[in-house]
Order: C-alpha cells, then structure tokens, then sequence
C-alpha cells in the first residue's frame, strides 16, 4: 500500500506500508512534515482492521536521516495519533548526529536523537538493522541487503548512499526497498554482492526518487520488477530526467506519489 505525500512545488517524500495477514503493519519511510500525511497515514491503517481497533505497526523502517524519509515519524511521536497507535520497533542504521555534517552537505539538527526520542515517545524498540540479518513480522519477511556497515566513512559524502536496501516477501512476492541509495552502495556493494536470482522483485522502489544515473540500470535488469513505485509526483518526473532504464521497460506499471493513496494487492 503506497500512502501519497502532498507534493507542492514537486517537494518530494516517501512512505509505503505493507500490511501483515493478521492486520498488522510493516511502514517503510514516513515522508516530510506535513499534517495531512498524518492523517491519511492513520485513517489508512484504521479503514484496513475492525472497528475501534488500534494500528499495531510491528516494524517502522527508516532508510536513512534525510527529512523527506523520517520528519513523519518524529512529527508522528508528538502528534494526538501517538497514543492511537501501537509500534513495537522502529528498524534503522544511520550515522551518528556528528557524522551528519561532517559527511553531507546538508545541515542537521540532530536528527539521530530527535529519531531516538520519537521511538522512545512512542514506546518503541529502537534497533540497529545490519547488512545480512532476516527479521519476521507474521507472514511478512525482512532481509537486509546492504547498510551503512558495508562501508567505510570515506566511501560517501551524501547520506543517501547510507540507506538501508532490503526485500519485503510475502509468500511467493517480494518487494524491493531502496531508500535513496546511490550508485557507490548499488554498484560497488549491492551488484557485487548479489545474484539476479537474490535481486529478482515483484515490486521495486525507484532508487533515489527515480533519477537518472548509469549504475542503476543494470540493478533494475536484475531485479525485473512488475511495478516500479516512483516515490516522487508526475510533476517531479516531467521536470527531470528519468531513469531510462524504467522508462523504457514497457512491462512494468509505474506508480507515482500523488495527493493521496494507491494500494496494491499481492496474491
């Protein structure tokens, strides 16, 4: 289940989640700050379990510190939906607030903390997901594919490269998550790492809200997805240049964020 993101201005965010057999959630990411995100989140999750029920989120993965991937959550912790909602743990492997000005050019306020605040707010485990570890939500089944433990300090200078890159399967299906991940994790880690057999998804979410760079192309032919989930608007895509390699591919569905919802059932 994709949950839109208000894209004014072609700002950009993302938020997927992925829902157990025994109603329970697995949310990937949780967009910029924005109330009415907020509440499409929550009344989503309520429009999909009985009546008067509360959201059990068994498991919040968080891909990396950029705000338009966890302002959500920490927005969430301190919002009236805190105590209407039930979240066991929230997944994650992101640098520590000193590394974050020291390798991105992006400036932070502590956004590490402000995360372990709003899990400990929120009455959450906060756990370290590491490059190889497989973690069971009901029928859902988390592999962790690359992280930032993969490398060393001086190997990036963008925090996206730090996004956590791991498949979701249920049943015979799995999804692809990617974060914002950028061509030194993709192609000097994930490819060399991984076979097309490992890599092949159902589903897969276009790196870096879907731009252009070389190293991806060759990750999307292994993965050979049926649907591309493009985490940004039409209006984004329009304004700047595409990953070729999914515009190309005929075969595949794109689903673009937009004011609102867009579910996708696996059988």
């Amino acid at each position: 289940i994709s949950v839109g993101q208000e894209y004014e201005n072609a700002l950009k965010g993302m938020c997927y989640i992925l829902q157990a057999s025994d109603g329970s959630f697995v949310i990937v990411d949780s967009g910029d700050s924005d109330p009415k995100f907020l509440d499409r989140l929550y009344s989503t999750m309520t429009s999909l379990i009985p009546n008067g029920e509360k959201p059990h989120i068994r498991a919040w993965f968080l891909s990396h510190q950029h705000s338009d991937h966890v302002t959500g959550f920490v927005d969430i912790s301190t919002s009236a939906y805190a105590a209407k909602i039930k979240c066991d743990a929230v997944y994650s492997n992101m640098p520590y607030s000193a590394y974050q000005t020291a390798y991105d050019n992006s400036t932070y306020e502590n956004r590490f903390d402000k995360i372990e605040k709003a899990a400990e707010k929120l009455g959450a485990d906060f756990v370290t997901a590491h490059t190889g570890q497989t973690y069971y939500f009901a029928d859902i089944e988390v592999q962790i594919l690359g992280s930032v433990d993969d490398m060393f300090l001086t190997d990036y200078n963008d925090l996206d490269e730090t996004s956590i890159i791991f498949t979701a399967s249920v049943g015979n299906k799995k999804m692809m998550f990617t974060g914002d991940a950028g061509p030194i994790a993709i192609g000097q880690y994930i490819m060399k790492r991984y076979t097309e057999e490992i890599l092949k998804s159902d589903i897969c979410q276009a790196m870096s809200h879907g731009t252009n760079n070389s190293a991806f192309a060759e990750f999307y032919k292994f993965v050979d997805p049926d649907w591309y989930l493009w985490s940004a608007s039409i209006e984004f895509y329009n304004k700047h240049t595409p990953n070729k390699h999914i515009e190309g591919d005929s075969s595949a569905k794109i689903v673009y964020s937009y004011n609102g919802i867009y579910t996708i059932e696996l059988n």
